[in-house]
């Protein structure tokens, strides 16, 4: 963009300062500033599994802040690219970071275990669960459960929905090979 007729219409305004002139360095400065936002490097993170529709959730950052975050179709995106890979994003282009992202997803491999393990806990074979209060949201439904033997209580979704509506306060459920059975009436 040539603005060469406000360099020239400045210099006639010699009584107004250097109005003019400010405001072409202000719009230089402004423009100069977002054609170079295209040669920033994002970090970006696949935070979701594809949706239904083959989009990956993805979220952006430069240096540890979150810029945006956006759906990305997987035809968009570097073979191989999966949940919790991380990329790099730079002049319209995605690059997969192999690295990180297999340090990426080993560690949240090592959460899932981990998360796996304490739900184990919360079904134990053979021991017995008081239910302590029942929560019949039509969206998310839960349930509060009481294991009788170490009187750890927690907050569970694990049942199937019409299950849902049998449960009531104060009922034993007996945990058999990983479920909980209600009882026969």
């Amino acid at each position: 963009m040539n603005l060469d007729i406000f360099n020239r219409l400045n210099e006639k305004q010699d009584n107004k300062g250097n109005f003019i002139k400010n405001f072409i360095q202000e719009l230089n400065d402004f423009l100069n500033k977002e054609s170079n936002k295209d040669l920033e490097e994002y970090k970006v993170t696949v935070a979701s599994e594809p949706n239904i529709n083959g989009n990956f959730y993805l979220t952006f950052s430069n240096n540890n802040k979150f810029i945006k975050d956006e759906f990305v179709n997987v035809n968009d995106l570097p073979e191989g690219t999966q949940n919790h890979s991380i990329l790099k994003y730079k002049n319209g282009k995605y690059t997969l970071d192999e690295e990180a992202s297999k340090i990426n997803i080993a560690e949240w491999q090592q959460i899932y275990e981990e998360r796996a393990n304490l739900l184990q806990q919360y079904k134990i074979d053979g021991v017995a669960y008081e239910v302590l209060a029942v929560e019949h949201l039509d969206c998310d439904p839960s349930v509060r459960l009481k294991n009788t033997v170490t009187g750890l209580d927690f907050s569970t979704k694990d049942f199937y929905k019409e299950e849902f509506f049998k449960l009531q306060e104060g009922m034993i459920l007996q945990c058999k090979d990983g479920n909980y059975i209600l009882p026969n009436k």
